[in-house]
């Protein structure tokens, strides 16, 4: 029997310290860098500022999610979606180069932190895999220790731990069933982006790069139905109101509310 304890001690031992060293050795694959373990730390914190602030901007609270989202850029600078919507707020207030600034800085980050959030989040899914390979090599060392033990005591105890790190497994499978994006889908800037920084160049007068924003909303998304409304403007005060009328009428087809006094002022100048 002592001799039965002693190896069923030994097994258990081994077992735990190889499961125990998994995440170690994880953080030492060269795939997986310390600059990527620190970036993905920053931007748990910093996401969890910039989602507070994104409820508050919905909900009206302009100050209350300025707060939040300046804490999200100063954990993380990088953080495009905290700029995205820190220039919404400067264009708001009046502040047009500080939104244009913004937009910019939102745009030129996306796609590094959009590559850097997508290749932490295949490495999480590795650090997975090789969490549940731990855990199944864990469990067929329990199974082979209860098996050479008839201690009901012992069985029991080891019966429970199969238990638990079944149950592990099951949640590492519920995390594994989740999406991995793909790199490719970092390459494209979302639509909204640019109809923001159309917006803001549309405010400052800037008429010419504002209309080439919009243009770049539609080849983004060619569903986004206020882009067309707001080219149909840019049309009308170029005096183009045949245009005008036309992209009106597909950012209504799009889902955008048309001011019906818009599109009477722009029949009257076709009727001219």
């Amino acid at each position: 029997m002592k001799k039965r304890k002693n190896s069923l001690c030994l097994t258990l031992m081994a077992g735990i310290l190889v499961f125990l060293c998994a995440a170690s050795v994880l953080l030492a694959q060269e795939d997986y860098t310390r600059d990527e373990y620190q970036f993905r730390q920053k931007y748990k914190i910093a996401n969890a500022f910039y989602e507070k602030g994104k409820e508050n901007f919905l909900k009206g609270k302009d100050d209350k999610a300025e707060e939040e989202l300046k804490k999200a850029l100063e954990t993380l600078p990088e953080h495009a979606d905290a700029s995205f919507f820190m220039a919404q707020i400067a264009s708001k207030k009046g502040n047009f180069e500080e939104a244009l600034e913004y937009i910019t800085t939102a745009k030129e980050n996306y796609k590094f932190i959009m590559k850097m959030k997508m290749n932490t989040e295949q490495q999480y899914m590795l650090q997975l895999q090789e969490q549940r390979q731990k855990a199944q090599e864990y469990i067929l060392q329990l199974k082979e220790a209860l098996s050479h033990t008839t201690d009901v005591q012992e069985q029991e105890q080891l019966r429970n731990s199969i238990s638990k790190k079944e149950s592990e497994i099951s949640i590492i499978d519920g995390r594994l069933r989740k999406p991995v994006p793909e790199m490719k889908e970092a390459e494209a800037i979302p639509a909204d982006y640019s109809y923001i920084h159309g917006n803001i160049l549309f405010k400052m007068k800037k008429y010419e790069d504002a209309f080439k924003q919009y243009e770049e909303t539609i080849r983004l998304n060619p569903s986004h139905g206020n882009a067309y409304n707001n080219l149909a403007n840019l049309y009308y005060m170029a005096k183009q109101y045949q245009k005008s009328l036309d992209y009106l009428n597909m950012a209504e087809e799009h889902g955008a509310t048309v001011n019906p006094k818009f599109r009477e002022a722009v029949r009257k100048a076709l009727a001219k």
